[in-house]
Formats: structure tokens, C-alpha cells, sequence
């Protein structure tokens, strides 16, 4: 990137309200077909005094989920409440809690597998610990039973899913994202069906609760940090939107960065490591759009 753009990436970010754009950054070059701009249909902004994330969602994940979140977020549903349940290296939850002094929502069917029809699987681990294959759909880190079986997203760093009580068909607005080590053990439990792409410095900024008391629900709620809004992108004017791009996870650019981080062949690593690749730390690049 030119002088010129990067300092007009830099006012873009700065300008943009309660954007904190730390894992938006600037990236190698790849052919301008391989990055794909952000849907705003399917863009959330989450936004605290810390500034703002932003979310992906992804309806051929858990379309029932996702009509519900956008409904909810065109609704108001969550400006106002708080991030009450936070527990370091594990989750951060936000909704009601147990106040539930907003009308109930439908309750949701459990919407973790699904069959990837057309989608392109770009592969990137055999045997993984918890599935038979590992691989990327648009942007998605995923677990796979079987070449023509289920896929299901995994509990990546940024992952964002529906928390619910022991029934699977339990969830309805409580909503938790993951903020360090990926806790697979939840993949195929519960229903992944966004990502935070950009902003998740905003996310690591939230009140912890102890996990040793109430399961990491803050005892004093107002300490628990405040979300002003959430909003989908496409319910704002062009102005106050993060124009993003993410590189395309089917695309030859992202297939070279695989074979990199799998082989290891850097001088570096006079000890070479296995050829193996834990899904959870290959990172998908996003930028703000190029002309």
C-alpha cells in the first residue's frame, strides 16, 4: 500500500464512530478478485465506550439464528444492555442475563451441522483433535465428519454463538464470543453463526467476572461494561459504515498462506516443526476496501 492510501486508511478508521480498527490492518497484496467486501445485510457493528466490533454473519451457517439476531439488533434489542457474563480466556456474554424484562423471543432449534451443498471446503488439517477434517467456508473456520457429510463451525477466537440452557433447542437471545483459547468442546453443542472480523481488541476490553463465582457473572452489574448499540451496517448511512474486504478463503492467496504456516520452511525453524495446522491460528486478513 502507497503512502497516499495508507493515510487515507487511517482517516477512514479514524473517522469512522467508535471504530477500533487494531485487527483491520494492512496486508501483502493479492489480486483485488481474491477480497470480497463485507455484506452489510450480514454485517453487525457491537458498540461500547471502547469502540466498535465487527461481526460477520453467516445465514447459510444457521439461518433461523441469524434472521433472529438482525431482527433483534433492528429492534434495539441489545443497546443498553451489558456484557454480564465474562470470563477470561473462554467467553464474553451479553443479553439479558437474568433480568428478562424485555418481551421473550422464539426459542431456536439447534442449527450447528450443516450440509455445505456447492460451498468450497478449502482444506487444512486430516485428524484434526476434534474432527476428521478441518477446513475454511467464506471466511469460516469448520469442522467436517466427512467429505459428504456435516460441516460445523468451530469455536475459533471471534467466534460468535448462541448460549442456551441444557435443552439444544433452548437459545433466544443470549449471545457469547469467544475470547481466547478456542474452546472446541463446545463445537457441535452450540450454534455458531457469526465471527468478529475487526475490533476484537473492543471485545478484550470488557469488565471480567470470577469464574470461580456464578459461573463468571459479574456480582456487581453496573460494572459490567455497557453496550451502547447493535446495529447491522446496512441500517446506516455509507458514511458511518467500515467499508471491509476479506480475502477470499477459496482463493490462491489464502491456499499459499495454508502451505506456509503448515510447512514451516522459514530459516527460522532450525527444528522444523510438523506439517500440521491447528485451524484455530490461521487468521483470515480483512482490509478496508482498495480502490
Amino acid at each position: 500500500m502507497n503512502s497516499a492510501k495508507a493515510l487515507v486508511l487511517a482517516a477512514i478508521l479514524a473517522l469512522t464512530p467508535g471504530f477500533s480498527g487494531a485487527t483491520a490492518q494492512e496486508t501483502p497484496p493479492a489480486a483485488a478478485a481474491e477480497w470480497t467486501p463485507l455484506d452489510p445485510e450480514n454485517t453487525l457493528y457491537l458498540e461500547t465506550a471502547h469502540g466498535r466490533a465487527v461481526i460477520v454473519l453467516a445465514p447459510w451457517l444457521a439461518p433461523r439464528h441469524v434472521a433472529q439476531i438482525k431482527q433483534l439488533a433492528r429492534d434495539k434489542f441489545y443497546d443498553g444492555l451489558r456484557f454480564y457474563r465474562v470470563i477470561e480466556n473462554f467467553v464474553a456474554q451479553f443479553g439479558e442475563g437474568e433480568t428478562a424484562d424485555k418481551p421473550p423471543r422464539p426459542t431456536l432449534p439447534m442449527e450447528a451441522d450443516v450440509f455445505l451443498g456447492d460451498r468450497l471446503f478449502t482444506p487444512v488439517q486430516v485428524n484434526d483433535l476434534f474432527a476428521p477434517q478441518t477446513g475454511f467456508v467464506d471466511g469460516f473456520a469448520m469442522g467436517r465428519l466427512a467429505s459428504d457429510g456435516p460441516a460445523f463451525a468451530a469455536h475459533c477466537y471471534g467466534a460468535l454463538a448462541m448460549a442456551r440452557d441444557d435443552d439444544p433447542n433452548s437459545g433466544t437471545t443470549e449471545l457469547y464470543i469467544v475470547n481466547g483459547q478456542a474452546p472446541r468442546h463446545l463445537d457441535r453443542n452450540m450454534t455458531v453463526f457469526g465471527r468478529v472480523v475487526a475490533g476484537m481488541d473492543v471485545i478484550q476490553k470488557v469488565a471480567r467476572g470470577d469464574p470461580a463465582v456464578a459461573s463468571g457473572v459479574l456480582a456487581d452489574q453496573s460494572q459490567a461494561t455497557l453496550i451502547n448499540r447493535v446495529v447491522l451496517a446496512a441500517d446506516l448511512p455509507p458514511a458511518e459504515r467500515v467499508p471491509l474486504e476479506m480475502l477470499r478463503t477459496d482463493s490462491a492467496e489464502f491456499a499459499s498462506r495454508l502451505t506456509q504456516r503448515r510447512e514451516r520452511t522459514q530459516a527460522f525453524f532450525f527444528r522444523r516443526p510438523p506439517a500440521v495446522l491447528d485451524i484455530c491460528t490461521v487468521p483470515v486478513p480483512v482490509r478496508v476496501g482498495q480502490e
